[in-house]
């Protein structure tokens, strides 16, 4: 069992299939194929007990994901979205989505704490061919303070100019907001929690009341 105490969404988990979990529902042939070949699951964000995450598994299509819960004596082994940055060099640089994250990583170098998610970040975990030429770049930046609008307009303007289409979600202590959103300076913006979606006038002062 590896450390489990600062597990976030988006971790990529391996875990000991062997071990008893619960999934939401009763296993597809593709999830049963997916655990057999030991493929990690990703944290996602949900309510669980102490002793357990909330994960979720890929399959090999985007309409093949399933959520269920895993207990974290099982869990082997972690790969966050700022360790993946690491494995830039072992993969295809000419994706455009892959490109892109190189792009970022040398602009944006080691002034964040930042790190891809979804396709991108499962291929450089994985070494899996799941990215493809049309993939967009998902990315997770970490913000424990709110930042200074002036200090993120740069980082607009180079999201901007990528030939990828890039989603980026700034994590707050309470959950997750879409950095465009937040930019755009919305009265109420949707803040992601482990509790589900709410709607809040400051992600950084989140109040869960305020359903959407």
């Amino acid at each position: 069992m590896c450390s489990t105490s600062s597990l976030r969404a988006h971790d990529l988990l391996w875990f000991d299939t062997s071990s008893s979990f619960q999934w939401a529902e009763p296993l597809p042939d593709w999830a049963v194929a997916v655990l057999r070949e030991q493929r990690p699951a990703v944290v996602r964000r949900a309510v669980a007990s102490s002793n357990e995450i909330a994960v979720g598994l890929r399959g090999y299509s985007r309409a093949q994901r399933l959520g269920g819960v895993l207990p974290k004596a099982a869990i082997v082994r972690v790969a966050t979205p700022e360790s993946l940055l690491q494995r830039l060099g072992a993969i295809d640089l000419t994706l455009p989505a892959i490109a892109s994250l190189s792009t970022l990583r040398s602009s944006l170098a080691d002034h964040y704490a930042w790190g891809p998610t979804g396709s991108v970040g499962f291929q450089l975990a994985t070494g899996l061919p799941v990215v493809r030429v049309d993939s967009d770049l998902d990315i997770v930046m970490r913000f424990p303070q709110e930042p200074n609008r002036v200090e993120i307009a740069p980082l607009l303007r180079l999201f901007a100019e990528l030939p990828v289409r890039c989603d980026v979600q700034m994590e707050t202590p309470y959950g997750a907001v879409a950095l465009a959103e937040w930019a755009r300076g919305e009265r109420r913006m949707l803040l992601k929690t482990a509790r589900g979606p709410c709607l809040v006038a400051n992600p950084w002062q989140c109040d869960e009341k305020e359903q959407p």
